[in-house]
């Protein structure tokens, strides 16, 4: 069972997602809102990010033999006037434990908000993903994630460190999740 502070952030995201979405003056085609925050790191007044990621799972103080590896896809935009990226999300699960499968697909897209220090950024995120398999960590398809990460823009690459946590809002039971630790390499574009 996940920590209780980690039921009410997720609780708190899926709140959050939702008025961001429902948002009438949010929207992905008015350059008014790109305008501002791509002109930033790690965009420098590209319209694209692609980004690849690896990852590894710990929990409870250690790693555990689940990684991922991914492709993300981001545009600037900004959420209240906030600098950040929408972006859309690819990956793959696996593990090499023979006790149970964790192998799945996930696949999803996440709001990101960021603040740029010339060429350093930090920056969180939460997002909303579906799921190729139920496991015994999560017991549902879907499911929401929370990330925080720093990154470092040099020319039209660049690369960022996050921990992002996996898990479905005690929506069931089995809610467990999974925690990342991982790293993006990018090119803006």
């Amino acid at each position: 069972m996940p920590p209780p502070f980690i039921s009410r952030l997720e609780s708190i995201s899926f709140v959050f997602l939702i008025i961001l979405f429902l948002n009438t003056k949010f929207t992905l085609c008015d350059d008014r809102f790109s305008q501002d925050s791509s002109n930033k790191a790690p965009f420098y007044s590209k319209q694209n990010i692609i980004q690849i990621i690896s990852a590894i799972d710990f929990n409870h103080s250690k790693f555990s033999d689940i990684g991922a590896v991914g492709l993300h896809y981001g545009q600037p935009n900004s959420i209240y006037r906030i600098p950040g990226r929408l972006a859309l999300e690819l990956e793959y699960i696996f593990n090499t434990d023979k006790k149970e499968n964790f192998n799945q697909v996930i696949f999803g897209s996440a709001q990101d908000v960021m603040l740029s220090f010339d060429r350093f950024y930090l920056g969180a995120g939460i997002g909303i993903y579906i799921r190729s398999r139920i496991d015994s960590r999560i017991g549902s398809a879907f499911t929401f994630g929370e990330k925080i990460f720093l990154g470092y823009s040099f020319g039209s690459f660049n690369t960022e460190v996050f921990l992002k946590h996996y898990s479905n809002g005690t929506l069931t039971t089995t809610n467990s999740g999974f925690n990342f630790l991982g790293m993006r390499v990018g090119y803006s574009f």
